[in-house]
């Protein structure tokens, strides 16, 4: 009995570190889909400047 606790506890703990990682995996795709958007937007003010 007590081995199949820690084997679901350590499932658990691993379940949990993957989805903490999706969720920050989310997070960093997120700022770098807004950087890429912001890096577009300032080239396009920059050549409308230059033109």
């Amino acid at each position: 009995m007590q081995v199949t606790k820690t084997v679901s506890s350590i499932e658990y703990i691993v379940y949990s570190e993957e989805s903490k990682r999706k969720e920050i995996q989310k997070i960093v795709d997120k700022e770098k889909v807004f950087e890429y958007i912001v890096k577009e937007k300032i080239k396009k003010v920059v050549s409308y400047i230059l033109a």
